[in-house]
């Protein structure tokens, strides 16, 4: 028979002692327990790396702790229509231990858990919202409108034109949009493209479609971040010259990275025929260029071509 023990009860230092150093499941679960409980956790101030909600066929929940990066999943449905007004019962487990539990708590729904974390953890990176392309359309919009006033980065992997726009539309407050597909002919989606994001990542690995020109001519963001791309020198070249020929474009920085046994960029042909160069004009593996219009800096680049992981990045000033 287990007794229960008084702990907020001990003096004030000894509950501190005692707290700070329970695992981040113990944690959470004492300060479920009552308002006196969550208000001693809150005080310790403890850093979590940040929270990620994650849509697929369940609905997860996951506390990412720093430094060591463990783990807590908290996991509200598996199957079947999604009530997010009720999510009293939730199953939990670790990466540390990998102890499952269930935990209850009456009259809490989904937001009602994630508010609770925010309030009693400090969160240091920006809670990230992950859905992933076997997610039901009609539960992921449920969750969208539980998150849709919260500051998010979103991730959208291998998922639908229509899970996309909805997501993108329903998460008022982006700070980030990461688009993944693999081996998938989805990628990229023109109405995605000509939206301003603010700060955009699209990664596109394996034999799927990739960025063209025709794409990155028509992105409509300030920040844009191309991870395995398959744009050529002369691609790049007919970019650049109609990136600083275009008055009032919002694009501000791009990042290019092409990982390849052998360098498939040409500096020579990347820069050819920009203001400043001539045809004589020859570019080492690693190196910056800058392109000066009056008393303005126009464009500030820089690349490293000397390994498998090929780097090129430009600044539109």
């Amino acid at each position: 028979m287990t007794t229960s023990f008084p702990i907020l009860r001990l003096p004030s230092k000894t509950i501190q002692d005692v707290i700070q150093n329970m695992p981040l499941c113990n944690l959470l679960s004492f300060s479920l327990c009552s308002r006196a409980a969550k208000s001693r956790v809150t005080q310790l101030k403890l850093n979590v790396q940040t929270i990620q909600v994650t849509v697929e066929k369940s609905l997860c929940l996951l506390i990412i702790k720093s430094p060591n990066n463990a783990k807590k999943y908290l996991t509200f449905y598996n199957t079947g229509p999604w009530n997010l007004q009720r999510c009293e019962s939730v199953q939990t487990s670790d990466s540390e231990h990998g102890i499952k539990r269930v935990w209850l708590k009456e009259g809490f729904g989904f937001r009602d858990w994630i508010d609770h974390i925010l309030e009693v953890f400090n969160c240091l990176g920006t809670p990230v919202f992950t859905v992933f392309r076997s997610a039901n359309e009609g539960n992921c919009n449920n969750v969208c409108r539980a998150l849709n006033d919260l500051k998010m980065n979103v991730e959208l992997i291998n998922c639908s034109e229509n899970v996309e726009q909805s997501v993108v539309a329903m998460i008022r407050h982006k700070i980030m949009v990461i688009f993944r597909h693999a081996d998938s002919p989805l990628m990229p989606n023109r109405k995605m493209l000509i939206q301003n994001f603010g700060l955009v990542f699209y990664v596109s690995v394996g034999s799927g479609r990739h960025f063209t020109l025709n794409d990155l001519l028509v992105m409509n963001t300030c920040h844009l971040h191309l991870t395995d791309s398959k744009l050529s020198s002369e691609d790049l070249n007919i970019f650049i010259k109609s990136m600083i020929n275009t008055p009032d474009q919002l694009l501000e920085d791009v990042q290019f990275l092409q990982v390849s046994e052998r360098p498939n960029w040409n500096m020579n042909v990347v820069l050819k025929g920009l203001p400043s160069t001539s045809p004589n004009d020859t570019y080492p593996v690693r190196g910056s260029f800058r392109i000066r219009q009056g008393d303005e800096w126009k464009l500030v680049m820089q690349w490293d071509l000397s390994d498998a992981k090929c780097y090129i990045g430009m600044q539109f000033v």
